[in-house]
């Protein structure tokens, strides 16, 4: 997959997740304090699934969403050695993969 198709499948996928996210809030004020809601759409996890196995990866995009909220912490991605990857974008994070495509040796920050 190309760097453009990437970029726009997870600026779509971040739209759709931001939607959900303004559901989940209407839900939680609807409901009483003592009832968890979450509404979760399997459509997110099967893109997210497919994009992984598009990029040959099998962490990277999940951490990047759910552990670093899209790549809005203020902290290394993740780290080889002494080196520091900080990935903040969708750019970002297509280039880490294809330089780690293939390559799972890192440890997650």
């Amino acid at each position: 997959m190309n760097k453009e198709k990437f970029v726009d499948y997870m600026k779509q996928l971040k739209e759709e997740f931001d939607r959900h996210e303004i559901i989940n809030r209407g839900l939680e004020a609807l409901c009483s304090e003592s009832i968890s809601v979450f509404y979760n759409n399997p459509l997110i996890d099967l893109v997210i699934d497919i994009l992984s196995d598009e990029m040959d990866d099998m962490e990277w995009i999940s951490y990047y969403i759910f552990e670093c909220d899209w790549g809005e912490r203020n902290e290394p991605f993740a780290y080889e050695g002494e080196e520091e990857y900080w990935v903040g974008s969708f750019e970002q994070l297509y280039d880490f993969l294809e330089k780690e495509n293939g390559k799972q040796d890192h440890s997650c920050s």
